[in-house]
């Protein structure tokens, strides 16, 4: 069975992620999402709850990283999120990431690079932004760390290394869109890709309280 990860934040994503949770399945692959009970997600007793990540992270072929409005609480001992821990824990194992952004996440990208580059202040940036979260963490607007974050997803470092973002606005989008992505990046042959023709009126599935995400 291919296995799948999907790292987000949670706390403000559980119908996108339940979405994609459902369609990934219905296309053949094992997916692992650490706030949906039915999900594969394993814990261990003896390790804590980043570990336990990073851990679950490795039993994935591929990690699926959605950037939306969120950075994401920081690990104090760490200073970053889950979800970057869990990219970079990734990249560490040689597990591939490919990364999908909401389009208004990058229209705010782009007025952030642009603003910084002209030495406007971060509270200049943030008065400018009208999607991603702006509240300030340990002195530190969210929506820094969350752009720096998708910098560093798609930061070139060797030849070969994958670097491509795919947009998108609603969830359905993306329920047709991650399990193609999955199968090219994969080379995964398992049927035909199953599209479901809308999700109006799907009830997600109860998510787990998972307070650091």
């Amino acid at each position: 069975m291919v296995t799948v990860f999907l790292s987000s934040t949670c706390y403000d994503l559980p119908d996108l992620r339940s979405v994609l949770f459902h369609s990934l399945k219905a296309n053949g692959f094992d997916t692992i999402a650490s706030d949906i009970p039915s999900s594969d997600f394993s814990l261990a007793p003896n390790l804590n709850s980043v570990e336990i990540c990073e851990a679950n992270v490795g039993r994935s072929n591929l990690v699926l990283l959605i950037l939306d409005k969120r950075y994401g609480p920081q690990i104090p001992s760490l200073d970053k999120s889950a979800t970057h821990i869990e990219c970079e824990a990734a990249l560490r194992r040689g597990i591939p990431v490919h990364t999908f952004v909401r389009k208004s996440f990058l229209h705010d990208h782009r007025v952030w690079q642009r603003m910084t580059k002209a030495g406007v202040t971060a509270a200049g940036v943030a008065s400018a932004l009208t999607h991603v979260d702006c509240t300030i963490r340990n002195g530190t607007y969210e929506f820094e760390s969350l752009f720096r974050l998708f910098d560093s997803v798609r930061r070139t470092t060797e030849p070969g290394k994958p670097n491509w973002c795919d947009p998108f606005e609603t969830a359905h989008d993306l329920s047709w869109l991650a399990p193609r992505r999955a199968r090219e990046l994969l080379h995964a042959d398992i049927g035909p890709l199953h599209i479901a023709e809308k999700y109006t009126g799907l009830v997600a599935e109860p998510a787990l309280v998972d307070c650091t995400r």
